[in-house]
């Protein structure tokens, strides 16, 4: 192999080894996978419009509702702001707090819909995914 071809096979290699920091996140560069939220969150509403649904966030973009229905959902930037996007029969959206502890509805849907204050990280719920 001629230097030139060595240069270019070592350069990808550290380039596809190398984790991406996201853009607009105060975290150290990390992978994706260590983005995902993980855990159960406990809607706040005292009067939930779900029937107090919770949600379990799992590996890889999955998410279980306490009510037994699994979901995908995504972490995007959008103005700025880090949101977790929902995929559900329509998109709920929300924002993160700074410790990733709380989701807060980020649009109108979500508030009239899921919960009207926060979904609230508990340590002490087990999250175990389907």
């Amino acid at each position: 192999m001629n230097p030139t071809s060595l240069a270019v096979v070592a350069f990808a290699l550290s380039f596809s080894a190398s984790v991406v920091s996201h853009p607009h996140s105060d975290h150290p560069a990390e992978t994706a996978a260590q983005r995902w939220l993980k855990g159960t969150y406990i809607n706040q509403d005292p009067a939930p419009p779900l029937d107090g649904i919770d949600v379990k966030f799992c590996p890889d973009g999955k998410l279980e509702f306490s009510n037994g229905a699994g979901r995908s959902y995504e972490i995007k930037t959008v103005e700025n702001q880090e949101l977790v996007i929902v995929q559900s029969h329509r998109t709920f959206r929300f924002t993160m707090s700074q410790d990733r502890n709380e989701l807060f509805p980020y649009d109108n849907f979500t508030r009239e819909w899921l919960t009207g204050v926060s979904l609230k990280y508990d340590p002490n719920a087990i999250a175990s995914c389907q």
